[in-house]
């Protein structure tokens, strides 16, 4: 679960999350979509993210 204070979200704004995973420092693995949270009801409770290879590394 990550925690937010909810008397901090603002009507009308858009929140997303994203994430990555590092190995030794360096980046392997990103999300390369926008996943909005929080002002999207269908999305709050439990949120899927799709992270893609990083080429080259």
């Amino acid at each position: 679960d990550i925690e937010y204070d909810g008397s901090k979200i603002k009507p009308g704004h858009t929140y997303s999350i994203s994430a990555r995973i590092e190995i030794d420092g360096k980046l392997r693995f990103i999300t390369d979509t926008m996943n909005a949270v929080i002002t999207d009801e269908n999305n709050t409770q439990k949120v899927d993210l799709r992270l893609i290879s990083v080429a080259g590394q």
